[in-house]
């Protein structure tokens, strides 16, 4: 449980950074085929 916790913790932190935003994927829930379905590489590139 300790490890949810923390994973949620960093997740907000993480989230909450503004060099993140558009970054980030949220794959809860969702099964591989999904994620490759619909990640857009070019939408997570840093220029």
């Amino acid at each position: 449980m300790d490890l949810i916790e923390r994973a949620l913790f960093l997740k907000r932190k993480l989230e909450a950074r503004p060099e993140n935003r558009g970054h980030l994927y949220d794959n809860t829930g969702k099964t591989p085929e999904d994620e490759i379905r619909e990640i857009i590489p070019e939408h997570y590139l840093i220029e």
